[in-house]
């Protein structure tokens, strides 16, 4: 779905969301198209949703200070943040030290039975992409953020206690009792 109220915007997102075509009985294309269009179930879905998301943008926002507000200004961890852009919060990730560090936290919130993970395996290190010529570069950012984050949960539904509660986890893992996180 595609929302905007810039008029010039939209009707060149509709033209390349529907191929491109400029005539439809001799199916030409004055430009590479997709067929991106949404069916009106999913379109009503995505309206629908659009009356909500201004309460879920400030409760993720709320989610991701919360977690940040657990972090200790001096200690080893850190929320990741996107630097310049505005981020929507839609996933919390928490940066290690240390791949070892991160995976003591991951193995101590699956006991716990909380949902976390590393996150996604970048493409160049994909086992399916293995066979592929690789670029010059390695991409050490994407390895490194790889390598040391954590996404934490971060659905709107989760309350502040159940945060603090995982932030508790977290610290007691990295064997720090307190020194990570203020308020556990």
């Amino acid at each position: 779905m595609v929302v905007t109220n810039d008029d010039a915007f939209a009707k060149r997102a509709k033209h390349l969301s529907t191929t491109a075509k400029t005539d439809s009985l001799r199916f030409a294309h004055d430009e590479v198209g997709y067929n991106f269009r949404l069916v009106n179930v999913l379109a009503a879905l995505g309206c629908s949703q659009m009356k909500k998301i201004s309460a879920r943008l400030a409760r993720k926002q709320a989610i991701a200070e919360l977690y940040r507000n657990h972090i200790s200004t001096d200690a080893a961890l850190r929320l990741y943040s996107e630097g310049t852009g505005r981020s929507n919060n839609w996933l919390v990730n928490i940066v290690f030290p240390s791949e070892v560090q991160r995976e003591l936290a991951l193995k101590a919130l699956l006991e716990h039975d909380i949902q976390a993970r590393p996150l996604w395996t970048p493409i160049h290190l994909q086992k399916a992409y293995a066979s592929y010529p690789q670029p010059i570069t390695n991409f050490p950012n994407a390895s490194d953020i790889w390598t040391h984050c954590l996404s934490v949960p971060s659905s709107p539904q989760l309350n502040d206690r159940v945060i603090a509660d995982i932030c508790a986890v977290i610290c007691a893992s990295q064997g720090a009792n307190g020194q990570f996180f203020k308020g556990s």
